[in-house]
């Protein structure tokens, strides 16, 4: 008899990605693992009772119960890409005794792909708030605007290209469109002092409540 079975979600990690398990009914007494991620060509884990994750090969994969090493024990598949966030699976030993197929679509890391690398998403953070400073200094603030509508986009969770932009406004005597960029900044960094004083400031001036 052949029993298929679709579970949504069983175990997302930093993930909003669905995963969906059929399980095939099978008369052997030991199954096969297949495991396939869109896209392919990600490093598949096993994690055990010891929460050390271990690499057991490369999507797609197919697997029994030897190549996995384990203990008889509830374990962890994980499914990890560069650049995607990482899928994982509660798997049961039961399962070895009918072939299970996973199939992981991963979800894309919301850091444009050109700042997956931390360190290279901190340089041109600061090349780019170095870029907008010299342009401020200079006093050509139209330049400086259009930088920052661009970096604001790219780096919307940086809250300095708000504060930026939000100080252009500000010297450019737009006040309503200062206070937009200053609030931004404080719903990422609630921390900045300076941005609070800024913000009311601003309501002050135009007699909104703080």
């Amino acid at each position: 008899m052949k029993v298929k079975i679709s579970i949504h979600s069983l175990l997302l990690i930093g993930s909003s990605a669905v995963l969906i398990m059929n399980l095939l009914a099978c008369s052997t007494p030991t199954g096969q693992i297949s495991i396939e991620s869109d896209p392919p060509g990600a490093d598949v884990f096993v994690v055990g009772e010891n929460q050390v994750a271990r690499k057991i090969g490369v999507s797609p994969a197919s697997l029994d119960e030897a190549s996995l090493g384990i203990a008889k024990s509830t374990y962890r598949i994980s499914i990890s890409k560069d650049g995607y966030q990482q899928d994982s699976v509660l798997m049961s030993p039961s399962m070895f005794s009918r072939n299970t197929r996973i199939t992981s679509k991963l979800k894309p890391l919301s850091l444009p792909a050109s700042c997956i690398n931390s360190e290279a998403a901190m340089s041109k953070v600061a090349q780019g708030v170095a870029e907008v400073q010299g342009l401020m200094r200079a006093k050509d603030f139209e330049n400086a605007e259009k930088k920052l509508i661009v970096y604001t986009t790219d780096y919307s969770n940086v809250s300095v290209f708000f504060d930026l932009l939000g100080n252009v406004h500000y010297l450019r005597k737009n006040l309503d469109q200062a206070l937009i960029a200053y609030r931004k900044s404080y719903a990422i960094n609630n921390q900045n002092i300076d941005t609070q004083r800024m913000i009311k400031k601003i309501e002050q001036i135009r007699g909104s409540p703080p």
